[in-house]
């Protein structure tokens, strides 16, 4: 049985996973640290303990934080090489894993969430994660020439996706390998175990292994995957007629090392989000996929045709000149598609607010989305509805209509809290709504503001620690003002340590730090003295609230 995504699923914890916790995902459907230690490995035990400590501190955000994920994602790119992935699909997949995370921490920093880790990344999974993977795969593709690599990886799109019938789901693994033995015009058993008249015991675990793996759908180790692969193939190249040998040039079987490494991350994002959100949720993930893979396709093939035309009216030759042509030329285009998209976005939100889509049809609504947007842009608006108008009145989602009217009264209070009765009569309300978990760092909030505001700065720095820690990961925007508010009141206590982690996990989440954003580094001792002095003088108070 598969498992579901592996994010420390407290109970009644309401917040988004962790940057860390998504960084060990990613290395979790790599495969690259899976394995146990063999004769093949590319991974020393020693080394791979080392990574996985990283991981799991990242993921805790339990030591030092800064400069961590840069170590990981060079430790990931190491990886990568240290499997043979050639460097232009090592950097395509380091693309990915950047914009990943920068939407990710764009995300956390704008949007709040009231629901718990399972469905705060289910929605972050539904609205960005998938499109965003989708996207990037198709634009650094072209971008790093992929093309011209000529590789023998059959058509990504026959065995990249699950497929379905009514009592199973063919894994992308599965389908890789039928490719693979397609390809070579053999069969899984003659693959795997060729000379049936002389007992192998490896060859024999190999064909049991790979039956496993595409009929239960088990998912190996990269090293497993590929010691089975080397095995098999030196066992075919003994046995085999001329014909067949001819298949093994070195660069073939490259590719299909390749294809089975990209099947075995996509099995495990596929299996992962079947085991978390059931077979329904995964099959429209997959015609969202189809959708935004289909739209981009034809995007490259017309970007595609731009660059040949610039590139034989230049007369280019060199390798390094046609990559760069690529390199610039889908740079730009993006970058040019991105301001038109930014200035439509801005034509669409005026449109909202005079509540112009009220009362028209879907037909109507799709033309005005994809002529302020574009096709490709539109698609996630339409299928959101993000065009209509909120009215909170008219919420059916009662938790979420509560949600937001306790918000918005907390914000009130948090300005200028008039009485320690007032802010428990508002914890309260969120009780009784069950939703003191959701905004405990808010009802939090409003006590620190009401001593601060008296200025008793070691009762208010109890309860601004307290809001701190409840809003990482799920107060969204307002992150930005809480936590300069903590990082000034760790000053007035003197508490330099707890100050110096704030800016730290701020820098981390891209959060800006007032008085030091502009300092080349917000983190150095420089830093911290510079922001430590004025802030603990009790005479300076933090901006307007």
């Amino acid at each position: 049985m598969n498992s579901p995504l592996q994010f420390d699923m407290q109970e009644n914890q309401i917040s988004y996973p962790t940057i860390g916790e998504l960084v060990r995902e990613i290395f979790n459907a790599s495969g690259l640290l899976a394995s146990k230690s063999s004769k093949d490995a590319f991974l020393s035990s020693s080394q791979k303990k080392s990574i996985q400590t990283k991981i799991k501190r990242l993921a805790d955000e339990s030591s030092k934080i800064e400069g961590k994920l840069k170590e990981l994602g060079i430790q990931f790119s190491a990886l990568l090489e240290g499997i043979n992935i050639d460097e232009k699909v090592r950097n395509v997949v380091i693309a990915c894993v950047d914009e990943v995370l920068l939407v990710y921490k764009s995300v956390l920093n704008s949007d709040g969430t009231y629901t718990s880790k399972r469905e705060s990344m289910k929605y972050f999974l539904e609205h960005f994660l998938i499109g965003r993977i989708v996207f990037s795969l198709h634009k650094n593709y072209l971008k790093f020439n992929l093309p011209d690599l000529r590789s023998d990886v059959p058509n990504v799109k026959l065995w990249i996706l699950p497929a379905f019938d009514s009592q199973k789901i063919l894994w992308p693994l599965a389908n890789a390998w039928k490719q693979i033995y397609s390809q070579l015009g053999v069969s899984q058993s003659y693959f795997h175990y060729p000379d049936k008249k002389h007992e192998d015991l490896q060859a024999i675990r190999n064909l049991e292994n790979a039956q496993h793996w595409s009929s239960k759908g088990q998912l190996p180790s990269i090293s497993a995957l590929y010691d089975n692969f080397d095995y098999s193939v030196e066992l075919l190249k003994r046995t085999c007629n001329k014909q067949l040998s001819a298949n093994f040039r070195s660069e073939r079987l490259k590719s299909f090392k390749l294809m089975l490494f990209i099947a075995r991350v996509a099995t495990y994002l596929f299996q992962r989000i079947e085991a978390s959100f059931g077979r329904e949720y995964l099959e429209s993930i997959i015609k969202q996929i189809m959708g935004a893979s289909a739209r981009l396709s034809r995007i490259n093939q017309g970007l595609a045709k731009d660059i040949e035309i610039i590139r034989s009216q230049n007369y280019l030759i060199r390798q390094a000149d046609i990559d760069s042509l690529h390199f610039s030329m889908v740079d730009n285009f993006w970058e040019d598609y991105s301001n038109r998209v930014l200035v439509g976005s801005e034509t669409l939100q005026e449109l909202i607010e005079e509540k112009i889509f009220d009362g028209l049809s879907d037909f109507e609504v799709k033309r005005i989305v994809i002529f302020c947007l574009g096709s490709l842009a539109a698609q996630e608006v339409l299928a959101n509805k993000s065009y209509q108008s909120i009215d909170f009145d008219k919420e059916p989602n009662r938790k979420k209509k509560d949600f937001f009217e306790l918000l918005h009264e907390g914000f009130n209070l948090r300005k200028s809290p008039p009485s320690i009765s007032d802010i428990e009569a508002y914890e309260r309300e969120l009780e009784s709504r069950d939703l003191k978990n959701a905004l405990l760092w808010l009802s939090e909030w409003c006590y620190a503001n009401f001593y601060y505001d008296k200025k008793d700065f070691l009762e208010s720095h109890v309860h601004y620690e307290k809001a701190f820690n409840h809003a990482k990961y799920c107060a969204g925007e307002n992150q930005y003002s809480l936590v300069n508010q903590y990082i000034e009141s760790c000053a007035k206590v003197h508490n330099r340590k707890a100050m110096k982690k704030a800016i730290a996990w701020a820098h981390y989440m891209g959060i800006e730090v007032r008085l030091i954003r502009n300092f080349d580094d917000p983190e150095s001792e420089e830093s911290i003295d510079f922001i430590y002095e004025i802030m603990g003088n009790h005479d300076y108070h933090s901006f307007p609230r």
